[in-house]
């Protein structure tokens, strides 16, 4: 093909223009183009139609340029562009929006990080138990011992726990159901916390957030504290970052108590700032974690968020 000036840059040619000009507008347009499934939906969820809103079903398609309304209690995922993006709190929402949000964080190793802190987390209960019944067993007496007998559902919890420990998340979650049919009123809560924990390991925000939305710590229980770490992880897993935020800091001077607890604390708030666009905060969060010498891995994936603009 012959080349023809029409006046641009010197030896750039019409075709070449016109090439150039489609490649501008494919930048800009390709995820306007793109269109995301409704893949799970739970309560009520609208779309923005012209000037009407839709109510969602699922199966049903959007663009990427929609506006979608969340009501109370309301749980929605959309699948598209090679992303999942989860929603769980009421309010407004941008899918453009929470593609890039979704699309900054995957740019890090934030999620091989946090689940890493998550299981050592468990672990770490797991051995205290461990130690804790030890310890009764030498000190109590033949006919004291008794008092120390786990019910069928607490040994269930327990063996969960170890396969939380050796990364078989689907045994955990296996053997917590089988814990919960087996638990009394009293033992429910924390058998839920910990199935709640074994599904976010093993990448199921869902049901990890319908089975935490049923529990709340009464206070003084060993995993008070992690609870807002785990509440705080799904919360930020689905885009709703000031709830996270508010967690978070309400929380802030018990969960900065322990090294590994700190550092996975300011990680977390961290990424709230970033949901949020909030990038003072969000840096000054990320510096603490990397002056922390608990955990390499939160520190490594910290020092790639600062990279990411």
């Amino acid at each position: 093909m012959t080349s023809v000036s029409v006046g641009g840059p010197r030896g750039l040619s019409r075709w070449s223009l016109i090439v150039m000009v489609v490649m501008l507008c494919g930048v800009g347009s390709g995820l306007s183009a793109q269109q995301f499934n409704v893949t799970y939906l739970d309560g009520r969820v609208e779309v923005q139609s012209s000037a009407e809103w839709v109510q969602l079903s699922i199966g049903d398609r959007v663009s990427a340029d929609s506006k979608l309304t969340l009501g109370e209690d309301s749980y929605v995922e959309l699948s598209g562009a090679g992303a999942l993006i989860r929603i769980s709190q009421p309010g407004r929402y941008s899918i453009h929006e929470l593609f890039a949000a979704n699309r900054k964080l995957e740019a890090s190793s934030a999620n091989a990080a946090i689940a890493g802190v998550l299981r050592n987390l468990v672990t770490t209960h797991t051995a205290k138990q461990s130690t804790a019944m030890g310890a009764r067993a030498a000190n109590e007496g033949t006919q004291q011992q008794d008092n120390w007998v786990y019910s069928t559902a607490q040994v269930s919890l327990e063996d969960g726990k170890e396969f939380i420990e050796s990364g078989e998340y689907t045994k955990a979650i296996e053997r917590f159901h089988k814990a919960l049919n087996e638990a009394s009123a009293g033992e429910a809560p924390e058998i839920k916390y910990y199935l709640a924990y074994a599904y976010s390991l093993d990448g199921n925000t869902r049901d990890s957030f319908k089975q935490l939305s049923e529990v709340q710590p009464a206070g003084g229980e060993e995993w008070a504290s992690d609870y807002a770490l785990l509440k705080a992880k799904l919360l930020l897993d689905t885009n709703a970052f000031n709830p996270a935020i508010t967690l978070l800091t309400g929380q802030g001077e018990v969960l900065q108590q322990d090294e590994q607890r700190a550092a996975m604390y300011f990680f977390l708030l961290a990424l709230g700032y970033r949901g949020i666009g909030d990038t003072e905060n969000e840096k000054t969060s990320l510096t603490k974690v990397i002056s922390m010498p608990s955990d390499s891995n939160v520190a490594y994936a910290a020092s790639e968020l600062l990279k990411t603009p």
